[in-house]
Order: C-alpha cells, then sequence, then structure tokens
C-alpha cells in the first residue's frame, strides 16, 4: 500500500468543488491531477514514463482512505467578479445595454458572486492511504513527481507531497484520534466527491491540451464536463463492518446490501476473482475454497438480501502466510467488496447476524435452505444426489428429507438463472442428518454461484 502525504505549509485548505462548497475532504481526483502535473513537469522521460505509469494503476485501484486533521470553516465572505460582455453583433440595443453606466459601476445586475470559503485545519499533514503495490521503478517516479508539486488546493494552498510505501496491517492498526479522524469511501451514484478512475488522467489531458494548447482546432472546442470521468464517491467517518473469521469460515461484509435477483452475479464474480489470482487451488489441485452468499434469511420477514461473502476451505489449505491462505484470499474479496459500485435497491448494512461466522455453522444435525438450491427436477433425484454427496463429504446419512419447489418466505424467492443453462429447478429443502456436522453447508449444483446455502438449526417454521 501506498501512503501519499500532503504537507501544507500552513493548516488551511482553499479547494473547492464546482458548486462553490469546500472539496473536504480533498477529492481523489484533485491528488491524481496534482501528481499528473508533476509528472509532465519532469524533464527526463527516464522518471516520467515509469511515473505515469504508476498514475495508471493508482487510478485503477479502489478508493483510498484519507486521514485528515479536523477541519472546520473559515466563513470566508464571498467576493465579486464583474459579469460584462460584449456583444456578437452591434445593434441599438446591445450597444445600448453595453453604455449603461451600471455596467461600470457594477450593480447588482452585472456583478457575480465567488465563492471564498476555505477549511481552518488542527494540523498541516493529510493522508491519502492507496491500495496499490507499484514496481521500483514506477515508485521512484512517482516520487520524483510528487516533488514536483507546489500546491494542493489552491494557489495559495503551498505544500509538499511526499509518498511513503506501508504494510496494511500497519494502516489498520494505527486509526487516527484525537485531532486527526479518518475518512471512509462509499460509491453511490449521488455522491458529490470526485473519485478515479483509469479515464480521469485522459480527461485531465484534454482539458490541459484545451486550456493552455496551441492547437486553435482543439483550444476552439468546448470545456468537457468531468462527470462522466470521474467515479462518484461519498465519505464518512463510520468505518465498513469489519471481516469476521471463525475456524471454519470468513465472512467479508459488503459495503451495501445487493438485492436477491442480483445475488448469483456477485458470488460467479468473487469466485472467478479469487481464480483468476490463484488464491483458488493448491498446488494446481482442487479449489481451495467455495464462496456463499451471507444473506438475510431464515425468518418468515427476512427479505434474502446478501450482506457479506462467505468463505470457507474445502480441505486443507496452505498456512496463513501463503499465497492462498484465509487472510490472502479475503483480501481478494476485500478488494471487490470495495471496488463494487451501488446497485439499485441496496441498502445500508447495521451489522446482521448473517455477517458473523457462527451464523453459518454447526454442529448441528438439522439444517434448512438459506438461499435456492439447484437440482433436477424430480425429487428422488435430489434425495439420491444428497445422501451420496452427504457421505462422501461428511461421513452422515439423510435420515428425513423434505423439499419443495415453492416459496413459502420473503426470502425465498426464486434467483435468475443467468448463464447457468442446465435446464436444473430450483428448491427449497430441509435436511435431518444421522449425526451433526459443523458447515458451512452447501449442496447442489451452481454453488460457484451462490446456490445451495444452508442454515444450521431448526426451521423457520
Amino acid at each position: 500500500m501506498l501512503v501519499i502525504d500532503i504537507h501544507w505549509f500552513r493548516a488551511a485548505y482553499h479547494g473547492q468543488r464546482e458548486d462553490g462548497e469546500p472539496d473536504w475532504p480533498p477529492a481523489p481526483a484533485r491528488l491524481l491531477g496534482a501528481l499528473l502535473a508533476g509528472a509532465h513537469q519532469l524533464p527526463s522521460p527516464t522518471a516520467k514514463v515509469p511515473a505515469l505509469r504508476a498514475l495508471r494503476s493508482i487510478a485503477a485501484s479502489a478508493p483510498p482512505f484519507i486521514d485528515a486533521p479536523l477541519a472546520r470553516s473559515l466563513g470566508t465572505p464571498a467576493t465579486y467578479t464583474e459579469g460584462t460582455w460584449l456583444p456578437d453583433v452591434a445593434t441599438a440595443k446591445t450597444l445600448g445595454k453595453l453604455l449603461d453606466l451600471g455596467v461600470v459601476s457594477m450593480d447588482s445586475q452585472s456583478r457575480v458572486a465567488k465563492r471564498q470559503d476555505a477549511m481552518a485545519l488542527a494540523d498541516d499533514l493529510l493522508s491519502f492511504i492507496v491500495d496499490v503495490d507499484l514496481p521500483a521503478d514506477e515508485l521512484e517516479g512517482l516520487r520524483e513527481a510528487a516533488g514536483c508539486v507546489a500546491y494542493f488546493g489552491r494557489s495559495n494552498d503551498p505544500a509538499d507531497l511526499t509518498v511513503e510505501v506501508v504494510h496494511e496491517a500497519d494502516v489498520h492498526a494505527t486509526i487516527p484520534t484525537g485531532h486527526r479522524e479518518r475518512w471512509y469511501p462509499r460509491r453511490t451514484s449521488r455522491g458529490s466527491v470526485r473519485g478515479w478512475l483509469p479515464s480521469t488522467l485522459d480527461w485531465y489531458d484534454a482539458s490541459f491540451a484545451r486550456t493552455f494548447g496551441t492547437d486553435a482546432s482543439v483550444s476552439s472546442l468546448p470545456p468537457i464536463p468531468a462527470d462522466g470521468y470521474v467515479d462518484p464517491l461519498s465519505y464518512d467517518r463510520t468505518p465498513p463492518v469489519a471481516t469476521r473469521t471463525s475456524s471454519a469460515c470468513t465472512v467479508v461484509p459488503l459495503l451495501r446490501s445487493v438485492p436477491q435477483h442480483l445475488v448469483s452475479a456477485l458470488i460467479a464474480e468473487v469466485t472467478s476473482a479469487l481464480e483468476d489470482s490463484g488464491q483458488n487451488a493448491v498446488g494446481g489441485q482442487a479449489p481451495a475454497w467455495f464462496t456463499f452468499a451471507a444473506t438475510v434469511s431464515g425468518g418468515m420477514h427476512d427479505d434474502g438480501r446478501c450482506v457479506g461473502v462467505g468463505l470457507a476451505p474445502r480441505a486443507e489449505v496452505l498456512p496463513d502466510n501463503s499465497d492462498v491462505g484465509p487472510a490472502s484470499a479475503s483480501a481478494v474479496v476485500e478488494r471487490i467488496v470495495l471496488s463494487r459500485a451501488a446497485t439499485p435497491g441496496s441498502r445500508s448494512i447495521v451489522g446482521p447476524g448473517a455477517l458473523d461466522p457462527d451464523h453459518w455453522t454447526g454442529p448441528e444435525s438439522h439444517w434448512f435452505s438459506a438461499t435456492p438450491l439447484r437440482g433436477f427436477p424430480d425429487e428422488r433425484v435430489i434425495r439420491h444426489m444428497m445422501e451420496v454427496t452427504l457421505r462422501e463429504r461428511f461421513g452422515v446419512g439423510l435420515t428425513a428429507l423434505t423439499v419443495r419447489q415453492s416459496p413459502l418466505y420473503a426470502y425465498e424467492a426464486r434467483w435468475p438463472n443467468g448463464d447457468l443453462a442446465d435446464g436444473l429447478g430450483q428448491w427449497w429443502c430441509e435436511l435431518h442428518l444421522s449425526a451433526p456436522i459443523a458447515g458451512p453447508l452447501v449442496l447442489g449444483a451452481g454453488t460457484d454461484h451462490g446456490f445451495g446455502l444452508f442454515h444450521p438449526s431448526r426451521s423457520p417454521s
């Protein structure tokens, strides 16, 4: 991880958003623009090219955390600029308006208010914490680019920028207190904070060429609004719910819940990411992990939305300090969670029981469906499949089975089949086993899409 520190020469900040409000905490896109300007000032391609590559990596990373001093508005009053103009066509009407002495005296019809508000800071240091790893040459180029940045905010905010490499554990172990606080990013379509995207760099370059370039065909073009080239964010000081781990499984909380009809796509994305990152296999053998959707389910009033992603080992895995250990696999899932945009129908998460790993584990001999089970559309085949799977995986028998294809509760909605074109049906089941098992328990087909998860203990009926 990188920590990019801004050391202001004085404890004040004048950066503003387009609406004139103070840009506090400073937008990540503002940091990216400052570093890009510094990179373009580097005289040597040996440093400039790696610096630009580093900025591309940063722009593709998750939104950063921000450690900032406490701040309050300075309440600086607005100033006024003259709103005069020259007519395109000289007519009696336009010339008469131009020669009106009110233009010269700046009456209320010709002046425009210009916001000047700023923030008073408790100290002069602000830190962006970026989850990205850079090669040595790119890191050195980024440091040289940071050294070329003269101010951060507006021109009356002189500052020095430095770049340091830190360990993730150290970042989470040192939460600022006292006169400092940590801001956490949230993706939201209504966010007023500009986050970075890979295309943000292209927008900055295009805007610079239009404003300062010598090509008349470019400088005569209208400006391009930034909205399509930035990631809308909001920042607040409430930390996300922490990942919880037990001896049997780990549950990584989502930033916002995912409605039922989108759960299978989420779990498929996580499973694919684990495979692509090399986290889901040990020595090229069978997958080391299975994922499941931690859903709000099990009660007649639960709605089945997903609030977290569960990870459980299929078999013995390598120690935690290996490339496929529990901590590294959880980190892959956490990166996906941070990079996901809010979906329609999503809601805030306030620590439901589904985020507790013990919610999904036994030992227990009585289990019932939390998510639909995909299986052959015949009850006899379903029973045989379960008997074989339970005997092979857990060494227990199936003493009683109740299955149905009709939902009874709100959380038992049918999920879209998506790209699963196997023709299987969706079932809700209740199992009684010959002996308790620990779980988590997932059965049937499509488990890599979140299907077939079971709750321990008694039925919601």
